[in-house]
C-alpha cells in the first residue's frame, strides 16, 4: 500500500518517485511485489513509467499487465464511441499548466472543440477551476460538460455548464467528458 505516501507528499511530483523507490526496494529485498493501479497502467499512471525506468536501472525484471482503462469506462458512462468522434484525451494538470503560462499560454491549449474531449485526473476543486479557465478559451460558458466519478465501479455522472465546473467537488476518481461543439 502507498496511501501513506499520498498523505504526506505535497504534490504528485513527490508521490510518484517515492512509490517507484518503495516498490523497487521491496523487489531488491527479494520480495515478490505486485504494484496495482486503478485502470490501465499505461493511462495517466506516471508512477508506472518511473517504476519501469528505476527497475531497468537496477536490473529488476518487471511485467506490466493490461487492464480496462478509464477511457473505456468513461466512454461507456456517457454512452459514446471514443473512436467515432475522434476523442481527445488530456490531463487536467496539463490544462492547469497552460493557464499558469498566461498571458501567452492560450496558443498551446491544443484542444479541438469540434471533437469530444476527455479530461483525466480532475481531482480537486482547484483543478476544476483551472480546467474551467483553460477550456473557456475554446468553449462557451454555457457549454455542457459531464463529470464522471468512479467510472466502471458504480459511477455517477453529472452534467453542468462549463461556467459552473469550479463549483463541483471532484475527487481522485473524477474525469470530465466534454461533448463537441455543434
Amino acid at each position: 500500500a502507498c496511501d501513506d505516501i499520498y498523505e504526506r507528499a505535497a504534490s504528485f511530483d513527490e508521490v510518484y518517485p517515492a512509490i517507484a523507490q518503495r516498490v523497487t526496494a521491496l523487489a531488491n529485498a527479494d520480495a515478490k511485489v505486485v504494484y496495482a493501479v486503478p485502470g490501465h497502467p499505461r493511462f495517466a499512471e506516471r508512477s508506472v513509467i518511473l517504476l519501469q525506468d528505476l527497475a531497468a536501472e537496477q536490473g529488476i525484471p518487471i511485467t506490466v499487465l493490461d487492464a480496462v482503462s478509464f477511457v473505456d469506462v468513461a466512454a461507456s458512462a456517457v454512452d459514446s464511441d471514443p473512436i467515432d468522434g475522434g476523442l481527445q484525451i488530456v490531463d487536467a494538470q496539463y490544462l492547469a499548466a497552460v493557464v499558469d503560462k498566461e498571458p501567452f499560454g492560450a496558443g498551446s491549449l491544443g484542444v479541438d472543440p469540434a471533437r469530444p474531449l476527455l479530461v483525466a485526473q480532475l481531482y480537486s476543486q482547484e483543478m476544476a477551476a483551472a480546467v474551467k479557465l483553460a477550456l473557456g478559451r475554446v468553449y462557451p460558458e454555457e457549454h455542457p460538460v459531464t463529470l464522471v466519478r468512479a467510472a466502471g465501479e458504480g459511477e455517477t455522472t453529472r452534467s453542468v455548464s462549463l461556467a459552473l465546473l469550479d463549483r463541483e467537488q471532484p475527487d481522485h476518481l473524477t474525469s470530465l467528458w466534454v461533448a463537441p461543439l455543434a
